[in-house]
């Protein structure tokens, strides 16, 4: 190294200023950089070999540093995941729709694994998504059923039958009922299935057809 601040680099025989050379390095950035390029290209099976050897026997570890990294840097990760997304959507896409054409009986077996395991959670989800978005969700229906008038009145049909969580809450709110936590939603449930029961006994006797199946 000379007075001047630089320094030659043996392998390319360039002088250059000593920013351009790492602490106790005696190749420039550059060169060092190029070496390093060309010694993974040469050595690619050792290298993944020591990687993953080296992931076996720290697996903790490694997990630890993931889990810490992700707490210290959550903007930062969001900011790149968006990013990344923004410059590839079709590609993400493209490749969404192939897993889940090669993957759809088991996508379904884990999406009923899951329902059956958090229903108590989705239901409150979906309570707590409701109560948030009433306006947007009744702006969307009221979209649907303009452009989808049959579709939406088979849809609706079903969904009163079913008498799912959400159409007995709406029957909750009709009644002025502000309880629509679980156990009250199961007994107004069993209570319009009651009333559909005795109303369906009445048609029979009105039509002389109850009872029939016992003769």
């Amino acid at each position: 190294m000379d007075g001047d601040g630089m320094k030659a680099c043996p392998s390319c025989g360039e002088i250059r200023p000593v920013g351009e050379f790492m602490q106790n390095r005696r190749k420039c950035r550059k060169c060092l950089k190029e070496y390093q390029r060309e010694y993974r290209l040469a050595n690619h099976e050792k290298i993944k070999g020591y990687y993953r050897e080296y992931q076996l026997a720290n697996q903790e570890k490694i997990k630890e540093q993931r889990r810490e990294y992700r707490l210290a840097n959550q903007e930062k990760i969001k900011e790149r995941g968006r990013e990344y997304y923004i410059a590839n959507q079709e590609k993400i896409k493209e490749k969404d729709r192939e897993y889940r054409l090669a993957n759809q009986e088991k996508i379904k077996e884990k999406k009923r694994k899951y329902q059956l395991a958090n229903q108590e959670k989705i239901k409150e989800k979906k309570r707590e998504y409701w109560l948030a978005n009433q306006e947007k969700i009744k702006e969307r229906q009221r979209k649907y059923q303009l452009a989808n008038p049959e579709k939406y009145k088979e849809r609706q049909r079903k969904y009163i039958n079913r008498l799912s969580d959400g159409y007995v809450r709406i029957m909750l709110r009709q009644s002025k009922i502000s309880d629509s936590s679980p156990e009250v939603i199961d007994l107004k449930r069993e209570q319009v299935l009651l009333r559909r029961e005795i109303k369906q006994f009445k048609q029979e006797v009105g039509n002389g057809t109850a009872g029939t199946g016992d003769l």
